[in-house]
């Protein structure tokens, strides 16, 4: 399915469940001080163990809407405590 990104999707474009695994693995992952791009790596492994008869090339996408509409609804959550100093 593919995504156009100059659309602002809501949360409700997701299945919750799904939605909240990707979210927890991105945020897990950039929270230990890695970038984004394994933090998204992460997330994609979680959508794909959830959705496995989706291909990889359409799981990139959805994930970054996905974490684009969290970090867009809920900053706070997503961005607390990455970056900090430990």
């Amino acid at each position: 399915m593919p995504i156009d990104h100059s659309t602002r999707l809501p949360l409700s474009t997701w299945d919750r469940e799904t939605l909240r695994a990707v979210a927890v693995a991105y945020r897990r992952v950039r929270r230990l001080g890695e970038r984004d791009l394994q933090a998204r790596t992460a997330a994609e492994a979680v959508y794909l163990e959830r959705h496995p008869h989706v291909p990889v090339m359409d799981a990139q996408p959805a994930v970054a809407a996905m974490i684009s509409a969290v970090a867009r609804e809920h900053p706070n959550w997503l961005w607390s405590g990455v970056g900090a100093v430990r």
